[in-house]
């Protein structure tokens, strides 16, 4: 068919470009070791640089995509006034340009979370959510003093330099589309729909604040081991519902017999102020960082937890990335907008008075719940901006 068709014809075309690309790494004095991975952009290569012999990543954009390389480029010569180690921000070493295409290179990193989610049989313990969140708060504190949003927080943006031997040392990656917010203007979209800020929905003006939202997405499916709101339109297909998360609070159902540790409700509690639906209320990472949940050493619900019952971690890879840019909204914005009416136009049947039976608490209950719980959200700061009172 030609949907099978056009499968086979893109393979064909990156594959094309991949071996277009070799010739121009060797010409720079990289050798290819192999393809980490393909962005929305372009392809990342684990390379051999010949003069120091040091192992680096290199993310090749081709010509056709200048723009948003000459975007990256200027972001991350902002961000070199930072230590890359202690903010926690992948370390840019050099760019290169030949024949109009890009050769940014990095310093080489071990696994993003989505990635180590997808190979590990758990889920991850509240201990090591701590340092994720801690990690994504230092380079959010670095971003925001520059008055500089990334706009693209989500799990596989999430790196550790070495998650065997340096399990505490996590960098954030990618600043293709992050934007100085003087650039951003009422209805651009930023985000993947999952980690997409009220604000943003809304149309509503934008700051550093939308990324907070989507680390506290982020660290929010970290703890029930599910994407934020992934499901939500899957349960709607089915006619189904789930009652059993009405709030935040509401997640320990997620990990039975922790809800009254210490460590789980300092989780609860800057969670809650993370995902403050009002911007201008929502926590800053200089503040985050001081919350009790970042200074806790003991951690009784990691022991309490049964891990063993939340079979949920396959679900992890079920994330589609999305491209989006402030310098190319059209496209940005049709993009998006093909997405979500993708959605908005199916064909779903719900029943109001279905629902998960008691006994049943499925991960696609809770996301259902998290989404539901969004919207609420979004319809009380639709109110509240327009200073309506319910009676």
């Amino acid at each position: 068919g030609s949907e099978g068709e056009s499968g086979i014809f893109f393979s064909i075309t990156a594959a094309s470009q991949m071996n277009d690309l070799l010739p121009l790494l060797e010409s720079k004095d990289y050798k290819v070791k192999k393809l980490l991975g393909r962005g929305a952009f372009g392809y990342v290569y684990l390379c051999t640089r010949s003069d120091t012999e040091e192992m680096v990543a290199v993310k090749t954009i081709l010509e056709e995509d200048t723009e948003f390389a000459e975007d990256e480029v200027r972001n991350l010569k902002k961000l070199q006034q930072f230590d890359p180690d202690q903010n926690c921000l992948v370390r840019f070493n050099r760019y290169q340009e030949i024949q109009k295409n890009y050769l940014l290179e990095f310093e080489k990193l071990d696994m993003n979370v989505q990635d180590f989610l997808e190979q590990s049989s758990r889920p991850l313990h509240l201990s090591e959510i701590q340092v994720i969140t801690q990690q994504m708060l230092v380079a959010l504190k670095a971003l925001k003093s520059i008055q500089m949003v990334h706009g693209d927080i989500k799990l596989d943006n999430i790196m550790w330099r070495n998650q065997q031997l340096e399990p505490r040392n996590i960098k954030l990656i990618d600043f293709g589309v992050a934007q100085d917010v003087c650039e951003l203007r009422c209805g651009d979209i930023l985000q993947l729909l999952p980690q997409r800020a009220p604000e943003v929905l809304l149309g509503l003006p934008l700051s550093e604040a939308v990324d907070m939202w989507a680390l506290g997405s982020v660290i929010a499916s970290l703890y029930i081991n599910n994407e934020f709101g992934k499901s939500s339109l899957h349960q709607l297909k089915k006619g189904r519902s789930s009652r059993r998360f009405s709030s935040l609070e509401d997640l320990v159902r997620a990990r039975p017999g922790t809800a009254r540790h210490e460590d789980t409700q300092a989780f609860v509690s800057l969670l809650k102020q993370i995902l403050e639906v009002d911007p201008r209320k929502r926590i800053s990472p200089s503040e985050a960082l001081l919350h009790p949940f970042l200074t806790l050493t003991n951690f009784p619900s990691d022991l309490t937890e049964d891990l063993s019952d939340n079979k949920a971690a396959a679900s992890i890879s079920e994330i589609q990335p999305m491209a989006t840019n402030a310098h190319n909204v059209h496209k940005v914005n049709r993009t998006a907008a093909e997405r979500d009416r993708s959605e908005d136009t199916t064909d779903i049947k719900t029943s109001p008075n279905s629902a998960v039976p008691d006994k049943i608490i499925t991960d696609e209950g809770f996301t259902s719940s998290l989404m539901y719980y969004n919207r609420m959200c979004q319809l009380w700061y639709i109110l509240a901006s327009c200073s309506v009172s319910l009676i």
